[in-house]
C-alpha cells in the first residue's frame, strides 16, 4: 500500500542539544529523519563521539545542506567538503567538521 506521509520541521519527536548544537529526529514510520542545527565550532569528535562512543560515525547518512559547509573527513580517501545544496550519501566511516555556518 502506498502512503504519503509529512512532518513540519521545528516539530521533531526527540531533540539533543549537543556542544555547538542540535539534533532533532522525526520518525516516519520505518524511517527515522534528523535535522542538524550546527554553530561555528562544531565538531564531530567533540559533540558525539562521546555519546556514540566510537572513533567515527559508523550510520549510514544521506543528507542535504542547506545552509553554511563542512568538511567530511573520510577514514580512506582524506576530505570531502560539502556547501550550499550538496546532496550526500555517506556509507563509509568519517568525522564531520563544521566549516562555515550561515546566519
Amino acid at each position: 500500500m502506498t502512503k504519503l506521509q509529512r512532518r513540519l520541521l521545528g516539530e521533531p519527536d526527540d531533540v539533543r542539544e549537543v556542544p555547538f548544537g542540535r539534533i532533532e529526529t522525526y520518525d516516519m514510520g520505518d524511517l527515522r529523519v534528523g535535522r542538524s542545527i550546527l554553530e561555528p565550532g562544531w565538531r564531530w569528535s567533540e559533540s558525539i563521539k562521546p555519546i556514540a562512543r566510537t572513533d567515527l560515525c559508523e550510520f549510514h547518512h544521506l543528507g542535504l545542506c542547506l545552509a553554511g559547509s563542512a568538511r567530511i573527513r573520510m577514514r580512506d580517501i582524506g576530505f570531502v567538503d560539502r556547501g550550499l545544496h550538496d546532496l550526500k550519501g555517506i556509507d563509509e566511516q568519517r568525522r564531520l567538521y563544521l566549516v562555515d555556518s550561515a546566519d
